[in-house]
């Protein structure tokens, strides 16, 4: 009965702190907010106000779980919708090419405890002021059990573009 006691105690205080370890998928965008208007992207900028980031997908759960699909969302008013540069639903394949910088998740599959990563990240649009931003990522395991993320992205206005 202590021994339960003492662990139901450390989760409380893991909990308290923000150190408890997320089960399944975490999501971090970092720096967030993002203060990033400029970055190397193949192909150039694509819209004349971009905010820069670097996301990161990690793997809390104990077994391999492969992304199936994903998604950058702008909020419209009361709600979110779906908005992302290829114009179509993301599938595992755009996941394993967009997230490899540092271990690739070839298949779209990230491994127990390690993470895929995107670097740079971004969204655009036309204006300097951007509408709330948020990405999220749904995957799969072996055994089918399926697993969820989310993370919003605040996004800086460019200085000297807002009056």
């Amino acid at each position: 009965m202590k021994t339960l006691q003492i662990l139901a105690l450390a989760a409380l205080a893991a909990a308290a702190c923000g150190c408890a370890r997320q089960a399944g998928l975490a999501v971090t965008h970092t720096p967030n907010p993002t203060a990033v208007h400029t970055a190397k992207i193949p192909g150039g900028a694509p819209y004349p106000h971009m905010w820069f980031y670097r996301t990161e997908v990690r793997n809390n759960a104990a077994v391999p779980v492969r992304i199936t699909g994903f998604e950058g969302w702008l909020r419209d008013g009361s709600r979110w919708i779906p908005a992302n540069i290829m114009n179509r639903p993301l599938t595992s394949k755009d996941f394993a090419k967009w997230y490899a910088d540092g271990k690739p998740a070839a298949g779209g599959w990230i491994q127990p405890g390690a993470s895929a990563v995107c670097d740079p990240n971004w969204h655009g649009g036309t204006s300097p002021v951007s509408p709330r931003c948020k990405w999220t990522y749904e995957g799969v395991d072996a055994a089918g059990k399926k697993y969820r993320a989310e993370a919003e992205i605040k996004s800086v206005p460019e200085k000297g573009m807002v009056r």
